[in-house]
C-alpha cells in the first residue's frame, strides 16, 4: 500500500496534478518523508521542476522546503533542472526557498547558471545572478559563463551576462587552454558574436592575446577549413586590427639615450621596409594569375616569332644583308621555320633565347604555385612568388631589349646600344632593390621564429629543471 502510494506520488509530480498530491498527503502526512527511503535517485521535486509545474512545485515546497537541497544521482539539485528548462516561475519558487542551491556544482562541473547559459535563457540567467552575483565568476572546466555562452552561440545571453560584469578581467578571461572569448568565437566562426565582442572596448584592447599554443584570433580562423563565412570573419577581425602571431613584433629593448637619434632613423626604416601586409598576395591572387599567364603568353609568342621573323623557305643565299650559314652542316644554307636573326647575330639571339626562357618559366612557375593550393599566407610562399614575379618581369624587360637589337637598323644601333645599356642598369638596380627587400623580410621573419623557439626552450628547460628539483 504504502509503495503505491509513493509511485501515485510519482505520477502526480510528472503530472503536476495538485489535488493528487493533496489526497496523497491527507491520506499519509509522512509520505513525503518516506521519499528518502525508496531507491528513486530524484524526489518529486526534481520532476515537477524538470517538467514546469509550478502550482506543484510550490505546495511541495511549502510541504517539505528541504527538497529543494536534495540532489540526484548526477549531483542535481532541482534548480539545476529548472533552469536548464527554462521554467522562470519555477526557478523564482525554488530561489525563494533556498538561493544556496545557485552555486552547486553537478557531476560534469555546472551550477545552475551554466545551465541556463547554454541553453540562452535570458530571464533566468537575471534572476539568478541577482540572487548569487558570485555565481557569474564560477568556472566549468575552466571556461567562464562567457565562454559557454560564445560556444553555445547565445548571443542575448552573452549579452545579458557582459551588463552584469563588475570586473573587466573576466571579460578577457582565458580557459583551461589559454583562448579567450573572442577566439572561440573566432574557432566557430560566431560572425555575430565576434562583432559584438569587438564592440567592446576591454576585449578589443586585448584582440592580439595569444593562446597556449601561440595564436591570435586571426591564426585560428585562419588554419580552419576556409568557407565565405571563415572569409567574413577573417575580414572583420584584420578591419579591427587583429594581426597574425607572427606579424607582432618582438619588444624592443631600452635603448640608451646617446643612440636615440640613430635608432629611431633604423625603426623608421624598419617600418617603412617590413610593413607587413601578408594578405596583399591573397587579396591579389586572380591578379598575379593574369599577369603570369600574360608574361608567359608574351614569352611563348616570342619563341614562335622571333624579332626579325623566320624563314619562310630553306635558302642558301644571302637576302637583304643576312648571310645563311649553318656551321652545323658546313654549308650556307638557312632552314625554313628559323628565326633569321639566329644566322646573323647569333650572339645577341642566345641571349634573347635565355631571358625570353627564363620569363616564361618563372611565369609558368607562379601559375602553378598559385593552382596547386600553396598556403600564399606563408612567409616563404609569399617570398618565393614574389621573387618568381621579379624573375619573370625582370627577364621579360631584358628580351624586350634585346629583340630592340636584333631589329634595330645599323646607321642608329649604337644610338639604340646607349639607351639599352642605361636601361640594363636601371632595372637591374630596381629589381635588386625589390628581391633585396623581399629577401630581407623572409630573414626577418626567419629570424624571429628562431628566437621564439630558443625562447620556448628555454623556458621548457627551466621548466623540466624545476619539476627534478621538486622532486
Amino acid at each position: 500500500m504504502e509503495v503505491n502510494s509513493l509511485l501515485e506520488l510519482y505520477k502526480a509530480a510528472m503530472s503536476g496534478s495538485v489535488s493528487t498530491l493533496t489526497t496523497l498527503l491527507q491520506n499519509d502526512s509522512l509520505i513525503l518523508h518516506k521519499v528518502s527511503l525508496t531507491s528513486f535517485t530524484e524526489t518529486p521535486l526534481h520532476l515537477s521542476a524538470l517538467a514546469g509545474h509550478l502550482d506543484f512545485t510550490i505546495t511541495l515546497l511549502n510541504e517539505k522546503p528541504e527538497f529543494a537541497s536534495q540532489l540526484d544521482s548526477l549531483n542535481r539539485s532541482p534548480l539545476h533542472l529548472a533552469s536548464a528548462e527554462g521554467h522562470d516561475k519555477v526557478v523564482q519558487a525554488l530561489l525563494a526557498t533556498n538561493p544556496d542551491a545557485c552555486l552547486v556544482f553537478d557531476e560534469e562541473g555546472k551550477i545552475p547558471l551554466h545551465l541556463a547559459v547554454m541553453r540562452g535563457h535570458v530571464g533566468i540567467i537575471k534572476e539568478l545572478i541577482r540572487v548569487q552575483p558570485d555565481s557569474i565568476k564560477e568556472l566549468t572546466n575552466g571556461e567562464t559563463v562567457l565562454h559557454l555562452a560564445v560556444r553555445f552561440n547565445k548571443l542575448k545571453a552573452l549579452q545579458e551576462l557582459v551588463k552584469w560584469v563588475k570586473d573587466d578581467r573576466l571579460l578577457v578571461s582565458p580557459d583551461h587552454e589559454g583562448n579567450t572569448t573572442l577566439h572561440v568565437a573566432s574557432m566557430l566562426k560566431h560572425l555575430q558574436i565576434i562583432k559584438f565582442l569587438l564592440s567592446i572596448s576591454r576585449i578589443k584592447a586585448s584582440i592580439n592575446a595569444l593562446n597556449c599554443k601561440g595564436f591570435t584570433t586571426l591564426d585560428l580562423v585562419e588554419h580552419c577549413p576556409q568557407d565565405f563565412r571563415s572569409l567574413q570573419v577573417r575580414d572583420t577581425l584584420i578591419k579591427a586590427g587583429c594581426k597574425r602571431s607572427t606579424d607582432q613584433t618582438m619588444e624592443d629593448p631600452p635603448t640608451p639615450p646617446w643612440k636615440g637619434k640613430s635608432m629611431s632613423v633604423l625603426r623608421k626604416c624598419d617600418k617603412y621596409l617590413m610593413k607587413s601586409r601578408q594578405d596583399w598576395i591573397e587579396k591579389m591572387q586572380g591578379t598575379l594569375m593574369l599577369v603570369a599567364t600574360v608574361t608567359a603568353t608574351v614569352s611563348y609568342q616570342s619563341a614562335m616569332n622571333p624579332p626579325g621573323g623566320v624563314w619562310q623557305q630553306d635558302t642558301t643565299s644571302s637576302i637583304s644583308g643576312v648571310t645563311c650559314n649553318d656551321p652545323a652542316k658546313g654549308v650556307k644554307f638557312c632552314e625554313a621555320g628559323t628565326a633569321v636573326s639566329a644566322y646573323e647575330w647569333a650572339e645577341v639571339y642566345l641571349f634573347f633565347v635565355g631571358c625570353n626562357t627564363a620569363c616564361f618559366v618563372a611565369s609558368i612557375s607562379v601559375v602553378l604555385l598559385i593552382i596547386s593550393g600553396a598556403p600564399l599566407r606563408n612567409k616563404f610562399c609569399t617570398w618565393l612568388l614574389t621573387i618568381a614575379m621579379v624573375v619573370a618581369i625582370m627577364f621579360m624587360s631584358l628580351a624586350f631589349l634585346q629583340s630592340l637589337l636584333l631589329v634595330t637598323p645599323g646607321h642608329i644601333f649604337q644610338d639604340v646600344r646607349k639607351m639599352y645599356h642605361i636601361s640594363i642598369k636601371i632595372w637591374i638596380g630596381l629589381f635588386g632593390f625589390v628581391g633585396l627587400v623581399a629577401t630581407i623580410r623572409l630573414l626577418r621573419w626567419i629570424l624571429i621564429h628562431v628566437i621564439k623557439f630558443k625562447r620556448r626552450l628555454t623556458k621548457q628547460t627551466k621548466a623540466n629543471a624545476g619539476q627534478i628539483i621538486s622532486a
